[in-house]
């Protein structure tokens, strides 16, 4: 997805920029961290908390 993000202040525009991005999800479920919909590989968590360090 394209991306145009400007950046206006008193009917001026101050700055642009363009880029690209893509939609994710993020989630948790039984004991493991989703990526898109999909369990990721190398991570398994015990609790909701030991998600932050597996990133």
């Amino acid at each position: 997805m394209d991306a145009h993000i400007e950046l206006w202040h008193n009917n001026q525009l101050l700055d642009q920029a363009k880029s690209y991005t893509a939609m994710r999800t993020v989630g948790i479920q039984r004991d493991r961290f989703m990526l898109n919909g999909r369990s990721h590989p190398r991570t398994r968590t015990k609790s909701p908390n030991s998600v932050r360090a597996a990133f």
